[in-house]
């Protein structure tokens, strides 16, 4: 029998939902768990690696080589450089687009998503991390899944600043991306990139939700 179960409460204490089926962690983060606190006001926040003392030095190695490629990705986001994108960043797709897409929602591809007045141009992020909850490609990994997600990551966006330190009371979203390994290469790829507002101002109305086929929007309706 499945035992999970879970129970929500606001920074109020306010009960906002509970279950016995795993939840959308990164909805109910911008909608129910949003900060409580402002960003303090620092020249640098940059991209962090967070290790444990009794990692090895595979695993840190692994982090390195994720946060690498995260910093790639957010490159070409912000750029525009559509090669990258759809060549060296992604592999497989998201179950979740794939969803949204058969239920009748709108994909908008990588061209067009990375159209000068659609992308990101101004976005910083800061404050990654990345946990590691599967094998890697090199060691022995039974998953039927061609390209299991053995990693996530998490970052705060800033967009439109052009300092971290510019970024006090300026909307914040958080982003989660899954990884897998290229078994080929070893290299590590993204799956799914996920971004929501996040912000003690107001909750959030909508996801948006990115694969190697583009990006779908999730809103709100109730």
């Amino acid at each position: 029998p499945n035992d999970f179960k879970w129970f929500g409460l606001s920074a109020t204490g306010r009960s906002f939902g509970s279950g016995t089926d795993l939840p959308s962690w990164l909805q109910l983060m911008g909608q129910h768990l949003r900060p409580t606190v402002l960003l303090e006001d620092e020249t640098e926040r940059p991209l962090v690696l967070g290790t444990k003392s009794d990692e090895t030095a595979i695993a840190q190695d692994d982090k390195t080589a994720i946060l690498q490629e995260l910093q790639t990705f957010y490159t070409a986001l912000t750029t525009g450089d559509l090669t990258t994108m759809q060549t060296n960043v992604f592999l497989g797709t998201s179950d979740l687009v794939t969803q949204v897409t058969q239920q009748g929602g709108r994909l908008e591809d990588w061209a067009i998503c990375l159209q000068e007045g659609n992308r990101p141009a101004g976005m910083q992020i800061a404050d990654a991390q990345v946990v590691l909850v599967g094998a890697s490609s090199s060691s022995d990994n039974d998953n039927d899944n061609d390209y299991p997600i053995i990693a996530y990551s998490s970052v705060l966006e800033y967009p439109s600043v052009d300092t971290i330190a510019a970024a006090v009371d300026t909307p914040t979203l958080l982003a989660v991306q899954s990884w897998t390994q290229n078994r080929q290469d070893n290299s590590w790829k993204l799956v799914q990139h996920q971004t929501i507002p996040w912000s003690d101002l107001a909750p959030a109305q909508g996801t948006l939700v990115c694969d190697a086929r583009g990006c779908v929007s999730l809103v709100r309706t109730s």
